[in-house]
């Protein structure tokens, strides 16, 4: 009979540390890894930019992001799968300079502005997530160093 009980509050901790887990505070997303790639277009007003890819785990699919701060731009974060590593999910952000050359088509495209980012001003990237649940709760700035400057692309 004890043995029974002993089982039925073992059961009953258990359950209830697992219900409170939900509410403990949430960590910040960890980027494993994160690249960026200038390219230039090869028509005559294509313009030029950089794409940033930010690589995290996929259980951190619970996030969202709205953005990106790098070189002191805040651009529009887009959160991708990645269908090369599925266990990988990539927030990536573009910043793209128009062309401004006689005869370009006049699109609505502005320069970037530069921003001043939130938190640390030694990053060279930071990321700035979320979760939503009806209100956006924001998590504090996400810094990222180490980002691996791939090959430019020149395109004809």
């Amino acid at each position: 009979m004890i043995k029974y009980l002993l089982v039925v509050l073992a059961i009953a901790h258990a359950s209830k540390c697992s219900r409170n887990s939900g509410n403990s505070k949430q960590v910040n997303p960890i980027v494993l890894r994160a690249t960026s790639q200038r390219w230039v277009g090869g028509a005559i007003g294509a313009g030029s930019g950089t794409e940033y890819d930010f690589y995290l785990p996929m259980n951190d699919t619970i996030f969202e992001f709205d953005s990106v701060w790098v070189s002191g731009y805040r651009l529009e974060a887009r959160k991708n799968f990645n269908p090369e590593s599925p266990d990988t999910l990539i927030v990536s952000a573009k910043v793209f300079f128009p062309a401004n050359h006689p005869g370009t088509p006049k699109q609505n495209l502005q320069m970037p502005v530069k921003v001043a980012p939130p938190g640390n001003n030694s990053c060279e990237a930071i990321l700035r997530a979320f979760v939503s649940d009806g209100d956006k709760k924001y998590y504090s700035p996400i810094c990222v160093n180490g980002i691996i400057t791939l090959k430019p692309l020149l395109y004809e």
